[in-house]
């Protein structure tokens, strides 16, 4: 629980500070609990604009043994694949 609530602060620190916090999101899709690599993937797929290191690692999620994060995955890559919306 104390991981998912530090994705909440790391997707809340935004394109402020992009960098630290996508490496952060990106190395919580490796974690053990599902619910944890879902919210990774949710919230890496609102960091724009999104590395080359993200969009890997998004691809790679598609392939996750969780239905839950393979679909967060897949929806962040539709996400940075649009233009953005601001």
């Amino acid at each position: 629980m104390l991981r998912a609530a530090a994705i909440g602060t790391l997707e809340a620190i935004g394109s402020r500070g992009l960098q630290p916090a996508s490496a952060g999101l990106r190395a919580a899709l490796k974690q053990p609990e599902a619910t944890v690599r879902q919210k990774a993937a949710e919230a890496l797929g609102k960091l724009r604009p999104a590395s080359p290191e993200t969009k890997a690692a998004l691809t790679q999620a598609l392939q996750d043994d969780a239905p839950e994060v393979q679909k967060a995955a897949s929806e962040a890559l539709l996400k940075l694949a649009q233009p953005p919306t601001d």
